[in-house]
């Protein structure tokens, strides 16, 4: 491959772009960080302060000069859980990594994306209530597994073999509160009826339902009709996040439970499980800024965002992929473009600042290119709502 077809095919232009806008809120978060660790007197939070705003500021770089190509090193990322840039790349890294093991179970069980959502809470409330949706999140998984009971309901029959559970936090249409949610991914036996057409107040003006599969009826608001099993676990999910007791006779009289939509998954709903918790928090009219920062902050604190259950117990989908496999063909065409580049001249190692490279990577006659393959460098735009 010739040069000419590296600047054609392989320039990162867009890819540092990303990078750039991704991490134009970590000065931002730094001071937010820096004023809570004045509040509490915590000196960890200017550590974070400290990462955050250094956060892909300095690119390690080989600039082959004649040649107008520049081959990037490494870059030093601070892995935050408020850096968009970050929790970006890792949701894709962690997407691309797990999806085709999702993709095995799904040829052998039917897999279900299920919504479970509560009340949205305050500020001052949202520790207190993921407290509360944690706990209570395990029993339903329990249920699922046959390890819990609830006399006169048998899940067993659904042979439930595993699921992943990830908390997701936007905002609240009032711009106060938090809209707190777990997106989850359910493997149950195959050609499973649940029955039933159901109305209540989660089937109008839901934006969790904005996103089912289910179509709008043309002339007709948008509207969900809920199955018997969905309706029977809205009522447990509502019971025990509410401290009562779940029974036959509490599940009869409670007459409307929490909002819970289930919808057979397709491999597009992955991305909803493996995104970070709080994309988008920070955007729009709706942020209150250091006042969101702060209860996110605390709440979030030795949270497990994502989480396995199952056949999925074992998996860390936690953990912070700071590589992604190279695969062969890309290892060689890395290895072929820089043979070819030191052809003609050995490369300066330099560093950059990233205002730097992203005004020098607008301009036609630079060429930005890396090992993980220029496809690679940072992740696409990850899909998903910014709002609720």
């Amino acid at each position: 491959m010739n040069l000419e077809d590296v600047k054609a095919h392989y320039n990162a232009r867009k890819k540092i772009g990303n990078v750039y806008r991704r991490t134009g809120k970590n000065e931002v978060i730094a001071d937010y960080y820096e004023e809570l660790a004045e509040e509490t007197g915590e000196e960890n939070y200017k550590g974070n302060a400290e990462r955050i705003a250094l956060c892909a500021k300095f690119w390690q770089i080989d600039h082959y000069r004649e040649q107008k190509v520049k081959d990037i090193k490494s870059i030093a990322l601070c892995h935050d859980r408020f850096c968009d840039n970050c929790q970006n790349a890792q949701s894709i890294r962690r997407e691309r990594k797990f999806a085709p093991v999702l993709d095995w179970f799904a040829e052998r069980f039917d897999v279900y994306h299920i919504v479970f959502t509560v009340p949205n809470p305050y500020p001052e409330e949202l520790a207190p209530e993921l407290d509360v949706m944690y706990k209570n999140i395990g029993y339903i998984f329990r249920l699922f597994r046959g390890n819990a009971k609830i006399a006169g309901y048998d899940f067993r029959h659904y042979r439930c073999v595993g699921a992943v559970r990830s908390l997701e936090i936007t905002k609240g249409k009032d711009g106060e509160t938090f809209h707190p949610h777990f997106h989850c991914l359910v493997l149950l036996k195959r050609g499973l009826q649940f029955g039933g057409k159901h109305i209540n107040s989660y089937s109008f003006n839901n934006d969790d339902v904005k996103k089912s599969h289910h179509k709008r009826e043309e002339g007709k608001p948008q509207k969900r009709y809920f199955t018997d099993f969905e309706i029977l676990l809205q009522k447990i999910w509502r019971l025990r996040c509410d401290g009562e007791r779940v029974n036959r006779k509490s599940i009869a009289e409670l007459p409307e439970g929490y909002s819970v939509i289930m919808n057979k998954a397709k491999p597009k709903d992955y991305k909803e499980v493996f995104k970070y918790a709080t994309k988008g928090i920070f955007n729009g009219k709706q942020s209150r800024g250091y006042n969101d920062f702060v209860p996110l902050v605390l709440a979030l604190k030795n949270r497990r965002i994502t989480q396995g259950y199952g056949a999925f117990r074992c998996i860390d989908f936690n953990m912070y992929l700071e590589q992604e496999d190279e695969e062969e063909t890309d290892k060689l065409l890395y290895e072929n473009l820089i043979a070819g580049l030191k052809q003609e001249e050995l490369p300066v190692p330099t560093v950059e600042e990233l205002h730097s490279i992203y005004k020098a990577s607008q301009k036609e006659e630079i060429t930005y290119i890396s090992r993980r393959s220029i496809s690679a460098i940072m992740a696409e735009d990850y899909g998903g709502h910014e709002n609720q």
